[in-house]
């Protein structure tokens, strides 16, 4: 990948191919881009969602039902219509790990703000580990200006127990604000999820980035260190809660560390957090160059900072969130887990077909192989072609490491291909459509 080009090189450069910007006017009008196919349906969808949030009320099913019924039915002999369903995408086991690696061990790219990977590291582990949707932990663009997400304390449970090992173990338990469940938020899902992965890698530990949050943040009521929690000792058959409240740490003062001790500001700063419908502190706060905003980060900047490291990974495709809820729906119903079990974890609220038909891969996990010849059962086959949908190129520029992409950089060998790309380049600005081919042809 080439070195940026400086302004005043670029002009050089230009000068050297006798390029005039003069002899090449562009059209400052816009080019106004025509619907695409695959988003009329959306489009409805979205309509129709809009209509009840300013409303109150849905529109009559006869009404909704109506309009899809004239999309997919009369308006395709007027409109080329996708009416194709794509497969679905599985983001398995070595797939997340990938995305993961790339944020963890391949530090290259940079933020605005440095909490915003720490966001996107837990946002990932707990949107696989519980099957969540886009706009479950951060506000949804189907709720825009609605504020709904994580919140603390009400949202986040921590928890620091006596486990199994004899030993002291801390879970988290985030709280789902599920599709469907406006109405019914004391059926909204909560996850555990614990501290003890055994011997797997630690940048898969669910615990770690919340924790993190909870401390830089002051998050927590008693206690202010890592040291403190992890010297909690439960005895057997106990656990300890640990207390959450609104932040009381300013992450952009001259003195990090320091608490607010001043009541008045402390109780302005409490308000504050609890204005917007009661709830308490965003979880994942958005921030600015003044500090935090009081306000919760969208599903469009989770959804987009995925797709960019699915790129930055070496993936041909955009990523997406639903990748991830499908592949730990299948998982889950692989494991044995009842119908009912399956639906809570889901948050279908009630209705099983959803998983069939939405979420259930085409792949059969049955080994016919293993029946006919009366051989033991294989768990292991079907997962790895659910992810053959999603292809990586493990070599591309972007999917290296910091280090090596600087070393490569700054090679004898890599400046020369930079000089010969920065040629080419504005050879190919500046030739007729005669020289351009052969400048492809090269």
């Amino acid at each position: 990948m080439p070195k940026k080009v400086s302004l005043e090189d670029r002009d050089r450069m230009a000068d050297e191919a006798d390029f005039h910007p003069d002899k090449h006017p562009r059209d400052a009008r816009p080019v106004l881009k025509a619907i695409e196919d695959r988003t009329k349906g959306h489009s409805w969808k979205r309509f129709t969602a809009h209509w009840a949030r300013e409303k109150g009320e849905k529109l009559p099913h006869s009404v909704t039902n109506s309009g899809t019924n004239f999309i997919f039915q009369k308006l395709h002999k007027h409109v080329k219509l996708n009416l194709e369903h794509d497969e679905r995408d599985y983001v398995t086991l070595k797939h997340f790990k990938n995305l993961l690696q790339q944020l963890w061990h391949n530090n290259w790219h940079a933020f605005p703000y440095p909490l915003y990977r720490v966001y996107l590291l837990a946002l990932l582990k707990m949107s696989m580990f519980s099957s969540a949707q886009v706009g479950e932990y951060v506000e949804s663009t189907a709720r825009q200006h609605s504020g709904r997400g994580l919140y603390v304390p009400e949202g986040l449970t921590f928890l620091v127990i006596h486990n199994h090992k004899d030993q002291s173990e801390i879970i988290i338990q985030p709280t789902r604000d599920s599709k469907g469940m406006s109405r019914k938020k004391h059926k909204h899902p909560r996850h555990p999820m614990q501290e003890d992965i055994e011997s797997l890698p630690l940048y898969l530990n669910p615990v770690l980035e919340p924790l993190a949050i909870c401390l830089a943040r002051g998050l927590f009521l008693h206690f202010k260190t890592a040291d403190e929690i992890f010297a909690l000792k439960p005895p057997a058959e106990e656990k300890y809660e640990l207390a959450l409240d609104p932040s009381t740490v300013d992450l952009y003062k001259q003195n990090p560390g320091e608490l607010v001790d001043d009541k008045k500001n402390m109780a302005e700063k409490v308000t504050l957090h609890h204005s917007k419908a009661g709830r308490g502190t965003p979880f994942f706060e958005k921030m600015s160059p003044e500090g935090p905003t009081r306000e919760i980060l969208s599903a469009s900047w989770f959804g987009g900072e995925l797709g960019k490291l699915s790129r930055r990974s070496g993936y041909d495709k955009l990523i997406s969130v639903h990748d991830m809820r499908a592949e730990a729906l299948v998982r889950t119903n692989e494991t044995g887990h009842s119908i009912e079990e399956l639906m809570q974890f889901a948050g279908h609220g009630g209705n099983p077909q959803i998983y069939f038909e939405s979420y259930m891969s085409s792949t059969s996990t049955v080994s016919g192989v293993s029946n006919i010849l009366r051989l033991g059962q294989r768990r292991d086959l079907a997962e790895p072609l659910c992810g053959l949908t999603l292809r990586r190129h493990p070599r591309l520029w972007q999917t290296l490491p910091a280090k090596l992409r600087q070393d490569l950089e700054s090679s004898e060998e890599c400046a020369k291909l930079n000089d010969q790309i920065n040629e080419l380049t504005i050879r190919m600005q500046t030739a007729g459509s005669d020289d351009l081919q052969e400048l492809w042809e090269q």
